[in-house]
C-alpha cells in the first residue's frame, strides 16, 4: 500500500512538474510578449510580436492537448489499445529519435477498458524509462492475447539494469511498482528481466478470460 501511495505521489510530482517546466513557463514569456506589444511604439514592431504570441498561444494550446491525450488518450476509447499504443509511440520516436516497433501478435479482440488502461499505462511507463534511462536505439512492444489472458511485453536493446538494486532504490524504483501494482490490481504480473549489457524485456500479463469484451 505505501509503495502504491508512492506511486501516486511521483505522478503528481509528475503531472505538477511539466505543467510548471513547460506549460507555466511559456505562459510568463507569452505574457511578456503582450506587454511588450502593448507598449511598442512602432507599428511593425507592435505587429511582429503579436505574431510571435499568437504563435506562443497555438504551442501552449498544443502542448495542454499533448498533455491531456497522455492522461487519457482518446484514441483508447475510440479505437483500442493497439491503435492508442501506436499513436503514443509515433509522438515519442518523433522526440526521442529512437525506433520503436508496435506488433500485435495475435488479435487482442475487445478487452474491458480498465485492463486497456492498465496496458497504456504501463507500457507507457516503460517506454519512458526505455527513453530516458535505457540508451537504446530500438524498443519493440508486442501484444497478444493467449490463455485467457492480454499478454505485452515490452524489449529494448539498451544497457539495461540490476533489477533487484533498482527495486530497492526508493524512488528510483517507483516506476517499476507502480507498474507492478497497476497489473496486480487487475489479478496480473509483470516480470522485469534486464542485466547490464543486455537489454530490458518487461513482460505483462492481465487476465481477461476468453469471451470478456468492453462492448
Amino acid at each position: 500500500a505505501a509503495r502504491e501511495l508512492g506511486a501516486a505521489e511521483a505522478e503528481r510530482k509528475r503531472i505538477a512538474r511539466e505543467l510548471h517546466d513547460e506549460t507555466a513557463q511559456l505562459l510568463v514569456a507569452l505574457l511578456l510578449r503582450l506587454r511588450l506589444a502593448r507598449e511598442a511604439a512602432e507599428t511593425a514592431v507592435r505587429d511582429r510580436l503579436l505574431d510571435e504570441a499568437r504563435e506562443q498561444a497555438s504551442e501552449i494550446l498544443e502542448g495542454v492537448r499533448r498533455f491531456a491525450r497522455g492522461l487519457r488518450p482518446p484514441l483508447l476509447d475510440e479505437a483500442g489499445l493497439v491503435p492508442a499504443l501506436e499513436a503514443h509511440v509515433r509522438g515519442l520516436e518523433e522526440v526521442s529519435g529512437m525506433r520503436i516497433t508496435v506488433e500485435a501478435t495475435s488479435p487482442t479482440g475487445a478487452l474491458p477498458p480498465e485492463v486497456e488502461l492498465a496496458l497504456y499505462r504501463i507500457v507507457q511507463e516503460a517506454l519512458s524509462n526505455v527513453v530516458r534511462h535505457a540508451g537504446a536505439s530500438h524498443a519493440r512492444v508486442r501484444i497478444g492475447r493467449a490463455d485467457g489472458a492480454v499478454e505485452v511485453n515490452v524489449e529494448d536493446d539498451g544497457h539495461g539494469f540490476r533489477v533487484e538494486r533498482v527495486l530497492s532504490a526508493g524512488d528510483a524504483g517507483l516506476g517499476l511498482f507502480g507498474m507492478k501494482e497497476r497489473a496486480a490490481s487487475l489479478g496480473g504480473d509483470v516480470h522485469v528481466e534486464s542485466e547490464p549489457g543486455r537489454g530490458t524485456r518487461v513482460s505483462v500479463r492481465i487476465p481477461v478470460g476468453e469471451g470478456e469484451s468492453n462492448g
